[in-house]
């Protein structure tokens, strides 16, 4: 069982999407580059045709990994969500029956 903050699965996400954000950034100049040497002449053969396949093929597999990465993302965000809201209600009600003030949970723990 792994135990996290709030704050860390925030960072995690953030860490994804960045990760997420510069892969297409990546795949998008290696797409720019395979049109590229797809339309230049003095560039052809079986070694072009061969390296300008492989590009063509990151390309398109690329899209349904990042789709999954961008979902997990959202996954991660919506579960952390719910269980700092539950954490809230969880502690608001045991504040209420110590009278005692409500302390912050964003350093909470969560498991994963």
């Amino acid at each position: 069982m792994v135990v996290i903050n709030y704050e860390q699965v925030e960072e995690s996400c953030n860490e994804l999407h960045q990760l997420a954000k510069n892969m297409k950034e990546l795949v998008d100049k290696i797409n720019n580059t395979s049109k590229k040497l797809s339309s230049n002449e003095s560039w052809n053969g079986m070694a072009a045709n061969y390296y300008i396949s492989k590009m063509d093929r990151l390309c398109k597999n690329f899209d349904e990994m990042f789709a999954e990465i961008e979902n997990s993302i959202l996954y991660m965000a919506k579960c952390s969500g719910g269980y700092q809201e539950i954490d809230k209600v969880v502690m608001n009600e045991i504040c209420i029956n110590l009278n005692i003030q409500s302390p912050n949970l964003s350093n909470s723990k969560i498991f994963f």
